[in-house]
């Protein structure tokens, strides 16, 4: 495929042809082949883009052709593709050949044409013209001055940019004229320029050079200069433009000020050589100064020179002027600290290196007392005292640097508290649209004598009262009440209040409010304290809302239940507070969960509630136990039973039961159930109880009502402490009662256990109401024991109506026979009063008996009381005295037979080591009293029956089989002498034969005692009487009344029991 033209350069609304044709045979063996039958599938495109069917024309079989009446601009370069369309598809053709077309322009004028003559050595021309695709030809032609040699220079500006810079190659300095002109020519037309250039008003000099400073003091300098050497020769002249400003980094980009700089002073020492005095300057600062030159004719703005930039400080001196201050330029705290303030001096007036204040001597205003009080801290804006005495002050204050002080001083008049002007009221702070607003209300006291206030603020530091910037302050009148401040970083602000001659002193304004009528949202709430009935609230007012608040609404109320945080109905409270950031709730619930909230109000509005705290207030003791009450009573146990307290005030976690002094604790099922069991088990019989029911949560109830009940009858006690006390044939039998009656103690039942030769042991029993019988030693000659026992009994009467008056019981023959051998005439008198042991029960007494017809009987287990074997007090007097003969005789042959074995040892000779050699080797052995005197046999006791035995301390024992074995001496008073151990064993004899003697020692005794002396006649006594302890004692006598219950409560402790409980089901 051919495109013909290949290029073609087309005026802009201009007309376009193209051809294009195609080789049917090539077409073929494409991978798509074509046939002339597919001439239609022959197109052209435009960048891409098919182009419209109606501007094509078919030519032949072979040949299309692409008219387009009008090319639309704007300039540029296009491509037109001939090319084959796959299946008719629109944009999917394949591209053979194209044909590149230009559109443009013919040569157009050229515009702002322009040289510049750098430095008057090379010239540079401009001229700005249209974009043209067209390719153009360019010639320049010029000439300088008078001369009319015409130099040729070829440019070529077809880089389609808006400008085009030439350097000028043959330029001469010397012409002050140049005259360009510019040919143009393209395939669509050609054009023709003349420009005129004056060169010597297009020169742009280098900048100054070699600028130095040659005169320099506090507050002026003078600067020198000079040109460029090829500008010497220039006679026209330069014009010099100059700036300066204050140097550093103290400032940023735009706080930088430029002041241009007087130059009617400039001086032009030489052609070339220039100097300019700068007054008007800052002490110790550094500046920084630019300047530039033109020539005179030259009036663009690119014709001055580049600026010479030069810094330069100025000489230092003492400031001239202290800080500035105000009347009220001071705080007083209730320490009586003492805070002066004063406006800083800025940069410019410092004048030095280390600026600083001094403040002078403060001398006491009445002149008394002078004396120098130096500050505790001391800044650029402010100087402090701590502690001073309330009295008159002025302080004098002045400007230092490194070169010294200021002349003068500011001074700060500090008036003692009671000469102090008073403080204005209401002071907020708002901070609105970006500005600051103070507003106040005028002092309660002296206002007459008001003058006027005086509004301070500073950059703001953490603290409200502290500052992070200088101090700054303005005076108003007395009559204004607000003052706005623009300033764009935060700040603190102050007033103090004026009179003529004192001042209030400045008043911080602690916070600051977002807008003069909104309100915002508690943030910082939280309970401090709380117990079982009340609960502290305290929160913290953000700054922001302080001004405007006028009080606070707490509203709290328990909740529905732990998940679900609504008010239970009709519970909320709710509470208006003013003056107070903290809240005592009382009258609370114990253990009960509380919402709380709190909402800030100003005099227009009402603020959102706080976000929502829920707490539970803490547990407490719960109310008491509800109707205790007794359900059944045995003779060991009492069940109880009780309702649960009203509120348990938290988390019930048991009942205890107190019953007298003990007390037992009730755990289970306590959220369970209405009504508790428990019983009380392993009490005394017959007995009085107090019982009463606590509940527990962290601490107790109040006890429940008190119940008494008494328990039923019971078994009674063995009987303990039996005695009897002689009386020539006759003993008298005394015992104690039960400890533990068990009821009422109806009766004693005597048992008499009689062995006679025949018929062998036989008993009878008899009752009695008396802690005290009789009976005769003398046996009748068919007796050959008598063994009597009691215990007590205790009568449960029946509910069956008694019957009438029974007999008295008929005793059986052998009974009789007991009875037949009492012989109450011989009854000594002392005993007679008592009833005998034997015999029958009184008549009052089985009458009482018979009278209930079904009776349950307790009855307590027997005690021996009395043994007598009658035998031997009936044998002759001479059987003792043999035995006593025979005893005495034994001893007598132990004693020798002791005495030879310490013979024979004593003739041992014993070889001991020297730390041995002190004991008495010769020591005798003891004799037995000295033995039983020296302690080695003690506690010789009486036991029942007339038996002894020994009891030996075991330690003691121990010591003296020691001693013994190891031959050692000892004192003749504890053991026996080492050396005659061998004759000591012979007279050892066991603890039974010297029993045996002392028994029979003992019987001697007895023999001849006073009939009062005591004989031992106890079967089992658990307690055991020694030889100091036997002395007769009269027992007094107590009689048992049938009654069933006593004058006055019996109260017995509730022993520990293995505690179970019932519970109610469905009650």
């Amino acid at each position: 495929i051919d495109v013909l033209p290949s290029s073609a350069d087309i005026e802009v609304g201009g007309e376009l042809s193209l051809d294009c044709s195609i080789n049917w045979k090539v077409a073929s063996n494409l991978s798509q082949p074509y046939t002339e039958k597919d001439l239609d599938f022959l197109i052209f495109a435009e960048d891409g883009n098919e182009i419209n069917r109606k501007y094509i024309t078919i030519l032949n079989d072979s040949a299309i052709n692409l008219y387009i009446p009008k090319i639309s601009g704007p300039t540029g370069r296009k491509w037109y593709v001939c090319g084959i369309k796959k299946y008719k598809e629109k944009n999917i053709f394949t591209g053979i050949s194209y044909s590149t077309v230009n559109v443009g322009y013919k040569p157009q004028d050229l515009t702002n044409f322009r040289c510049i003559s750098y430095n008057w050595e090379k010239l540079n021309c401009t001229f700005d013209k249209k974009v043209n695709y067209v390719y153009t030809n360019y010639t320049l032609s010029y000439f300088g001055g008078a001369s009319r040699r015409v130099n040729i220079q070829t440019i070529n500006p077809n880089d389609n940019k808006t400008s085009y810079t030439f350097e000028v190659e043959k330029y001469l300095s010397s012409y002050d004229n140049y005259i360009f002109e510019i040919a143009m020519e393209n395939s669509l037309g050609t054009n023709l320029q003349k420009f005129e250039v004056s060169t010597y008003n297009s020169v742009k000099p280098n900048p100054p050079l070699k600028m130095n400073v040659t005169m320099r003091e506090s507050t002026r300098v003078t600067l020198a200069w000079e040109l460029h050497y090829i500008l010497h020769v220039f006679e026209r002249g330069f014009i010099h433009e100059g700036e300066y400003t204050r140097a550093g980094g103290r400032w940023s980009t735009s706080d930088i000020k430029w002041q241009s700089l007087d130059m009617t002073k400039l001086m032009n020492t030489s052609f070339s050589n220039y100097s300019l005095r700068i007054d008007g300057l800052y002490a110790h600062m550094w500046y920084d100064v630019r300047i530039r030159v033109r020539v005179p004719g030259a009036t663009r703005e690119e014709l001055w020179s580049n600026y010479t930039s030069f810094q330069f400080q100025t000489h230092a001196k003492i400031p001239d002027r202290p800080p500035r201050v105000d009347i009220g330029s001071f705080y007083v705290n209730d320490h009586n600290d003492v805070v002066l303030y004063w406006e800083q001096l800025p940069l410019e007036d410092q004048n030095g290196n280390n600026s600083h204040y001094v403040v002078k001597d403060v001398p006491d205003v009445r002149g008394k007392n002078r004396s120098v009080i130096k500050p505790t801290e001391i800044n650029t804006i402010m100087a402090r005292y701590v502690n001073l005495p309330n009295a008159d002050f002025i302080f004098t204050i002045h400007s230092a640097n490194s070169e010294g002080e200021s002349i003068r001083g500011s001074t700060i008049y500090v008036p003692a508290k009671e000469k102090r002007f008073p403080l204005p009221t209401e002071l907020k702070k708002f901070s609105i649209n970006g500005k600051y607003k103070l507003t106040w209300a005028p002092p309660k006291e002296r206002q007459d004598e008001l003058v006027s206030y005086t509004v301070f603020w500073c950059e703001s530091k953490t603290n409200p009262n502290e500052c992070d910037g200088p101090m700054s302050f303005e005076t108003v009148d007395a009559s204004v009440h607000e003052y706005e401040l623009d300033y764009s970083k935060a700040v603190n602000m102050a007033l103090s209040a004026n009179s003529r001659y004192s001042s209030s002193g400045l008043l911080w304004s602690m916070c600051t409010a977002s807008k003069s009528d909104g309100i915002g949202k508690l943030n910082m709430v939280w309970v401090s304290k709380m117990d079982a009935t009340y609960m502290e609230i305290q929160w913290r007012l953000e700054c922001s809302d302080a001004p405007i608040v006028q009080g606070y609404q707490l509203t709290y109320c328990p909740i529905t239940a732990p998940k679900n945080s609504t008010c239970k109905p009709n519970s909320e409270v709710v509470k208006n507070i003013t003056g107070t950031t903290q809240y005592n709730i009382t009258g609370l619930t114990p253990y009960t969960t509380y919402m709380t909230t709190i909402a800030m109000f100003s005099k227009t509005r009402m603020g959102s509630p706080s976000v929502p705290l829920v707490n539970t207030t803490f547990e407490a003791p719960p109310t008491p136990p509800r109707n205790l009450r007794i359900v059944s009573v045995t003779n060991t146990s009492v069940t109880i039973s009780w309702d649960r307290s009203e509120r348990a005030n938290g988390v019930l976690n048991r009942y205890t039961v107190w019953c007298n002094s003990s007390n037992f604790p009730v755990y289970n099922n306590l959220n369970e159930n209405e009504t508790f069991y428990y019983k009380i088990e392993n009490l005394q019989a017959h007995s009085y109880y107090e019982i009463i029911v606590v509940a527990w949560t962290t601490s107790s109830s109040n006890k429940s009502e008190i119940i008494h009940v008494q328990t039923e009858m019971g078994v009674p006690d063995q009987i303990t402490s039996p005695q009897n006390y002689k009386y020539d044939d006759y003993v008298l039998l005394s015992w104690d009662p039960p400890r533990h009656p068990g009821g009422n103690l109806d009766y004693y039942e005597v048992y008499a256990k009689v062995t006679e030769g025949k018929r062998g042991a036989v008993g009878f029993s008899k009752k009695l109401n008396t802690t005290k019988c009789w009976v005769n030693r003398s046996c009748p000659k068919s007796w050959t024991e008598i063994d009597l026992q009691v215990r007590a009994v205790n009568v449960v009467r029946s509910p069956i109506p008694q019957g009438k008056d029974s007999n008295i019981t008929e005793y059986s023959e052998s009974e009789y026979i007991l009875l037949d051998t009492i012989d109450t005439g011989a009854v000594p008198l002392d005993i007679r009063e008592y009833p005998s042991c034997l015999g029958r029960t009184d008549s009052h007494l089985e009458k009482w008996l018979k009278a209930d017809r079904h009776p349950t009987y307790l009855s307590g287990d027997y005690t021996s009381i009395f043994y007598y074997a009658c035998g031997l007090s009936q044998s002759s007097p001479l059987i003792y005295i043999f035995i006593i003969f025979v005893g005495l005789v034994g001893m007598a042959v132990l004693t020798m037979i002791l005495y030879r074995k310490c013979k024979t040892m004593s003739d041992i000779k014993v070889v001991l080591p020297d730390a041995l050699n002190d004991i008495n080797k010769d020591s005798k052995c003891p004799k037995i009293g000295e033995i039983i005197e020296s302690g080695v046999l003690r506690n010789v006791q009486i036991h029942h029956r007339g038996e002894t035995r020994v009891q030996q301390d075991e330690q003691e024992r121990s010591l003296l089989r020691n001693h013994m074995e190891s031959s050692s001496s000892s004192t003749t008073s504890s053991t026996a002498n080492v050396d005659n151990q061998s004759q000591c064993e012979s007279h050892d004899g066991p603890p039974e034969e010297l029993d045996s003697m002392e028994e029979q020692n003992h019987h001697i005794e007895m023999e001849e005692s006073d009939k009062h002396s005591i004989e031992s006649q106890q079967e089992e006594m658990p307690n055991e009487v020694s030889f100091d302890s036997l002395q007769p004692q009269k027992v007094e006598d107590k009689k048992i009344c049938p009654t069933t219950e006593p004058q006055t409560h019996q109260v017995a402790l509730c022993p520990g029991v293995n505690q179970y409980v019932h519970f109610a089901r469905d009650m």
